[in-house]
């Protein structure tokens, strides 16, 4: 991990970094038999509720501290050359099957303008099936976000591109429920929109 500060906040004596590089991180991803991922025991439990709340008045509330890179006034994140890799060991109909595996490697990405209230622009492009080269590409704008972070809501511009995937590890990685026994799948998508809205 490599952290860049602002030089000038430092005279005044602020901490502000301008950008954070991750190089070369791995990171795996596991599904077991029983849908559960290798991360779940990170995300705290919402706390059920026993009886239902009763609004009372009072004073209206105050706004919501924004996210935690723009709260630390972090400018752009940028990871260089990382790999990942999903494993799904999920039965198929209750049947125990071999694993599947997807591997994402050569994986670059950089996120821009990070900020609730701006576009914030990202790109990322890598290597599905550890191929040799880079065969796609992931670019464009989302946000701005705003305080409430509704992503429902928040718009999207983006466009999808491929070099030829072959179809039959694609179709085996993804578990799509069709099968190919050869070819090629070129991708060109652009999308812009919000998904509570049309696309």
């Amino acid at each position: 991990l490599q952290v860049r500060l602002k030089i000038l906040p430092l005279l005044k004596g602020e901490v502000q970094v301008s950008e954070l590089v991750f190089k070369k991180p791995v990171v795996r991803i596991r599904r077991n038999a029983q849908g559960e991922f290798n991360f779940q025991d990170m995300i705290p439990e919402a706390p059920a509720e026993t009886q239902p709340r009763v609004e009372k008045p009072g004073p209206p509330a105050e706004p919501q501290p924004p996210s935690v890179l723009a709260a630390f006034g972090v400018g752009e994140l940028t990871v260089r050359d990382a790999t990942v890799v999903y494993e799904d060991r999920t039965a198929a109909e209750g049947v125990p099957s071999e694993p599947r595996i997807l591997t994402v490697s050569r994986l670059d990405a950089s996120i821009e303008n990070i900020s609730l209230f701006d576009a914030v622009s990202f790109n990322i492009e890598g290597s599905l099936f550890d191929e040799p080269g880079r065969n796609f590409q992931i670019a464009g704008q989302v946000g701005p976000l705003g305080r409430d972070m509704d992503f429902m809501k928040t718009p999207l511009n983006v466009e999808v591109k491929t070099d030829p995937l072959p179809l039959m590890r694609l179709t085996e990685s993804l578990r799509l429920p069709v099968s190919a026994l050869s070819g090629t799948l070129n991708v060109d998508i652009s999308a812009a929109g919000s998904l509570d809205q049309n696309m």
